[in-house]
């Protein structure tokens, strides 16, 4: 079961494009841009913090009901959580 921090963090995230590894990491539209950087740093730090790697692809974009930024997120795969389950738990939301 995920902690409190994952269930944050994931609720920030959604795939964005067919390609491996990238997401929208964003808010809904109707919230201040500021909240949307902040959010941001939060998510960069948790990837970090779990040993992955947080890129940031594009300025901030609109997709569907949510705005962001368009990042690539990758985690090694010898971590000691299993963080590839943890982001595959994305698509099953």
């Amino acid at each position: 079961m995920k902690n409190l921090t994952d269930k944050y963090v994931l609720s920030h995230l959604t795939p964005a494009t067919d390609y491996a590894d990238t997401y929208l990491c964003g808010i809904a539209k109707n919230n201040k841009d500021k909240f949307m950087y902040s959010v941001s740093e939060k998510v960069e730090n948790w990837v970090i913090k779990n040993g992955g790697k947080f890129q940031k692809i594009s300025s901030k974009i609109f997709i569907g009901d949510k705005k962001g930024f368009l990042v690539k997120i990758i985690f090694p795969t010898f971590n000691k959580r299993d963080m590839k389950q943890v982001m595959q738990s994305l698509y099953c939301i």
